[in-house]
Formats: C-alpha cells, structure tokens, sequence
C-alpha cells in the first residue's frame, strides 16, 4: 500500500536515512538515488507513526529503479519482530480505513524556518513553511524541476549548525492560492544525526 513515512536503511558501511513510499507485510519501497544492487542484504528501520521507536527488520533488495521520478529499491523481509509485523498490520489498516490511494504517515508542522540551498548560480536562503518527518514545503520562485534532486541547509532553533540534506522534488506549487509559490520535497539522504535533531523538534514530548 502507498504510505509516505522515514525510513533508515543500512548496506554495510553505509548508513541513509531517507523515505519509503509503500509498505506490506512482506516489504517495502525505499526511495534512493543510488540503491544498492539486486540481492544485496539490507537492515532497515522504519519509522511509523504509532510510536517514537521504529519497526526493525533485514531483508534482501529485489528491485531496483534508477529512473528519475521514484529512484529506490524493493526490499523482500527476511527477519522481522512479531510486534514489528503487528504494528504494519495496524498502520495499513488505519490507512485503509481512510480509502485515500496515497497518505503520508505523518502531517506536516507549520514553521518558519530558514533554508539554504545550493544552485549553480550559488545559494539561495529561503523559508521553509511546513514540514514532517518525511518531508517539506520550501518557497521558492524559481523552482526545480520535477524529480530534481538536491541539497538543503536546514536551520532548526536547537541552537546546532544548520543540518544537511539530500531532497527530491515532489509537487509544485504556482502560489495562485495567494500563499508564495514553492516546492514540496521528500528527503531522500540524510544521517541519523539529521533524524534525532528533526525528531527531536518536531516530537519534543518524546524526547
């Protein structure tokens, strides 16, 4: 079923935290620009919104898609808890119930925040309107393409340096609504520092 949510995903050394868009009881949809080949075993973590620990599992990629809209991989479960499959059992339902063919797991925040990002032409900052675990709003005049992928500053008041991350362009909008014209990203590369400090100001109450 499609359901926006983070995820972590691990392929030896390497570490990502990024987005899945679909979820079953056998697998998932993870998005990245650069998955890891066909057979290859991955741990991952997926952040569900029924509670502030994540769903931890292993399984093996079956598919890969570099194309530019949705670049990522399947992943097959091969090991994962009883209580972690109770609780994907329980989300589905609950976004079953709602009979909508795309949800995101989590709301977005209303904020005020600065971003930088990182053009050609140089930097631009901007303002970031809205966000989630998953995901922004970013105002933008002159925005990316459809698809495009690239760098965010995020500035968070936690008082740290700004936090980087790697985003993909998602939906546009023109601003005919009165509200300023901009782009709606999913984050597709991050670290876990990036998913404690963002977690910790979207759900301070877990912390």
């Amino acid at each position: 079923m499609k359901l926006v949510f983070p995820v972590r995903f691990a392929e030896g050394e390497r570490v990502v935290q990024t987005t899945a868009d679909e979820v079953t009881e056998d697998g998932t949809y993870v998005i990245s620009t650069t998955p890891p080949d066909i057979g290859t075993g991955v741990t991952l973590s997926l952040y569900l919104p029924d509670a502030a620990h994540p769903v931890n599992a292993s399984g093996v990629v079956r598919t890969a898609e570099r194309g530019e809209q949705r670049p990522g991989f399947g992943v097959e479960f091969s090991a994962l808890a009883d209580d972690g499959l109770v609780r994907i059992r329980k989300v589905l339902q609950l976004a079953q119930s709602t009979g909508a063919p795309n949800l995101r797991a989590f709301q977005r925040t209303p904020v005020e925040l600065t971003a930088v990002i990182t053009t050609p032409k140089g930097t631009v900052e901007t303002r970031i309107r809205d966000i989630s675990p998953a995901g922004m709003f970013i105002e933008m005049e002159k925005m990316p393409a459809f698809a495009a992928v690239f760098p965010v500053l995020i500035q968070l008041p936690d008082g740290e340096p700004p936090l980087l991350v790697t985003v993909q362009s998602v939906r546009h909008e023109t601003g005919a609504s009165g509200r300023p014209a901009g782009v709606g990203v999913r984050f597709v590369g991050g670290t876990d520092e990036f998913r404690v400090r963002l977690d910790a100001f979207l759900r301070p109450d877990l912390r």
